[in-house]
């Protein structure tokens, strides 16, 4: 099983969607250079960041994240998001649409790995040009600092024995996950593909799920049932 960590983490990087990971990357690298402004986009679809705000890197985040140039007055409206500013899953029905692949392929993640169904969506947007959401996937890192990305001996040394299980159960998902998506893809008409005919290897979908789970808010409706995942700017 650990031996699948390591090859994770060194997955040949041949498609668009295929992504490198670091354990040791101080500031990681966006996902593409010169990115859109993310703020610009925001309160050009109607949201409102507080002007004293700007993105920037900072130690405290170990990465990009929001400064202030200036003291803001405590109870102030930082962020405003409209609506359909989150990226979110919603379930796909049609037999007609391109995403009715990618419902099939959600319908068979673990509800406990619920980051890895907006990840899939996360991807779609991804891989495809023109996307509404671009702005912002486009500012994420290109790499995460987690387990599923050490390499083998890394895993090993985690001293934790409930940390490792769930870090081998995650890599292993992966793995079978990338699998099956090949196989439900392979003959699927250019038109229906869900990631524009690119392939999805076990680190993008790792990739995928880190960003969903280090950025998501997982809603619950009644009786404490799943109801929708958001992944915010």
């Amino acid at each position: 099983m650990v031996n699948s960590k390591a090859a994770i983490s060194s997955l040949t990087h041949l498609r668009p969607l295929t992504y490198a990971a670091s354990a040791t990357s101080s500031y990681p690298a966006q996902l593409v250079p010169d990115p859109p402004n993310l703020i610009a986009w925001v309160t050009r679809e109607g949201g409102y960041v507080h002007p004293a705000l700007k993105i920037a890197h900072s130690h405290h985040f170990n990465g990009l994240g929001l400064v202030s140039n200036q003291q803001i007055p405590a109870g102030t409206n930082l962020i405003i998001l409209p609506d359909h500013i989150p990226l979110s899953f919603r379930s796909f029905e049609s037999e007609d649409s391109v995403d009715y692949a990618l419902a099939q392929l959600a319908r068979q993640v673990p509800e406990e790995l619920w980051a890895m169904k907006l990840g899939l969506k996360l991807l779609q947007d991804r891989a495809k040009v023109g996307s509404f959401w671009w702005p912002y996937i486009s500012n994420l890192p290109q790499t995460y600092s987690v387990p599923i990305f050490f390499p083998g001996e890394d895993i090993k040394n985690l001293q934790y024995a409930p940390v490792l299980h769930q870090v081998n159960k995650r890599c292993r998902f992966l793995l079978d996950f990338e699998q099956e998506i090949k196989r439900t893809l392979v003959n699927l008409e250019p038109d229906k593909h869900p990631f524009g005919g690119l392939e999805v290897h076990a680190s993008s979908l790792g990739w995928a799920m880190s960003a969903v789970s280090s950025r998501a808010f997982l809603l619950y409706g009644n009786n404490d049932q799943m109801e929708s995942t958001l992944m915010y700017p």
